[in-house]
C-alpha cells in the first residue's frame, strides 16, 4: 500500500488524504469497464485507430478476433446505425416490423459487433439456424442501398 500513497505524496499523512480524496472523486462515476471495446482495449478513438492500425495484416495467432478489432462498434451501435439508415427507431428494428432491417440488424450483429449466434437469436426471438440463414442469405445477393450505408457505417465489407 506505501507504493501506491507514495504516488500521491511523499508525506505518509498528506498521500492518505490525496487517496482518500481520489477514491471518493470516482465513487459515482461511471465504470471505466463499460467503455473497454474488443474484451482488452481501453482509450480515446485515436488510440483505438492507431492500435488497429498497427494490428492490421499481422500474423496473429491464437488471438481471438474480438481482440484485433478495437474499434469494432458495440452491438448498440450496431442497432442504432440500423435504425438510423431506414428511419426507423431501435425498437422497430427489434421487433422485426421493417424485415430489410431487421436482417440487416441480424447479420451486422454478427459480422460487425461479433455478437455470438445464440445472442442473436434470443435478441431477434429466432432461432440460431435463422440466423444463420439470414447470414447466408445477405452474402448470396445484392445489398439493397440501405444496406450499403449500414455497412458502411459499421465498416463491414460484404
Amino acid at each position: 500500500m506505501s507504493a501506491v500513497l507514495n504516488l500521491f505524496d511523499s508525506s505518509h499523512a498528506l498521500a492518505k488524504k490525496a487517496y482518500r480524496r481520489f477514491v471518493n472523486e470516482g465513487v459515482h462515476q461511471p465504470s471505466p469497464w463499460d467503455k473497454v471495446t474488443g474484451q482488452i482495449f481501453l482509450g480515446r478513438p485515436e488510440f483505438l485507430e492507431r492500435i488497429e492500425r498497427l494490428v492490421r495484416g499481422q500474423p496473429l495467432a491464437n488471438v481471438p478476433t474480438v481482440q484485433t478489432r478495437p474499434i469494432r462498434p458495440s452491438s448498440e451501435d450496431v442497432l442504432t446505425h440500423v435504425a438510423e439508415t431506414y428511419r426507423l427507431d431501435v425498437e422497430a428494428v427489434l421487433n422485426r416490423s421493417h424485415r430489410d432491417a431487421y436482417q440487416t440488424a441480424v447479420y451486422l450483429l454478427r459480422r460487425a459487433a461479433n455478437e455470438p449466434l445464440q445472442t442473436v437469436a434470443l435478441r431477434f426471438r429466432i432461432s440460431p439456424s435463422r440466423v444463420s440463414k439470414i447470414q447466408k442469405a445477405i452474402e448470396m445477393v445484392s445489398l439493397s442501398p440501405q444496406q450499403v450505408r449500414a455497412f458502411a457505417k459499421c465498416k463491414v465489407k460484404n
